[in-house]
């Protein structure tokens, strides 16, 4: 009798699917028979578990389950959860401009801003406000340029097309245990 090429592929892969089953079927069998025959002739005995005595914790790890108990875990959040975005609360500091004193101060609203990031570049210093990377001079927002960037202190300054200031910083992180 001759196969196909396709039956002899068949065969081989049902072969290749059933030979481990078989061999766990096999092992199995050859395992049990001495359990099997010592338990008809009444000589099975059972082994006691073993427990290890639990010693007294030494004084660090009594200090460190010290501290573990006074922790606040309510304020543990969800690592993969996306952080909550607080409304960011801008500072305007109005500037006169320079006119004489009689002139009264140009208000207005500062727009809703979030510094979230301040490096030093290769080609100058970077500030990302709402999440978008800006350079000295870009208009962030209509009317407002943005006039400085300090890295170190992590403040940027914008100024208004009225002349007016508004200084944004980094909120600082809380800190999570």
């Amino acid at each position: 009798m001759s196969l196909s090429y396709k039956g002899r592929d068949r065969l081989i892969w049902l072969g290749a699917v059933l030979a481990p089953v078989a061999a766990v079927q096999v092992v199995r069998l050859f395992e049990l028979e001495p359990v099997r025959a010592a338990s008809a002739a009444g000589d099975v005995v059972l082994a006691a578990p073993s427990v290890r005595p639990v010693s007294k914790p030494t004084p660090a790890q009594e200090k460190a389950l010290a501290w573990i108990a006074k922790q606040d875990r309510t304020r543990i959040r969800d690592p993969f959860a996306p952080a909550p975005v607080a409304a960011p609360e801008p500072t305007v500091f109005v500037q006169p401009l320079d006119t004489p004193e009689s002139e009264p101060e140009i208000r207005e609203i500062a727009p809703a801003m979030e510094l979230t990031g301040v490096m030093d570049g290769q080609r100058g210093p970077l500030a990302s406000i709402n999440r978008k990377i800006y350079r000295l001079g870009d208009e962030v927002v209509t009317g407002w340029t943005l006039e400085s960037i300090d890295a170190r202190e992590n403040v940027v300054v914008l100024r208004s097309s009225l002349g007016n200031m508004l200084e944004l910083r980094i909120k600082p992180v809380s800190a999570v245990p």
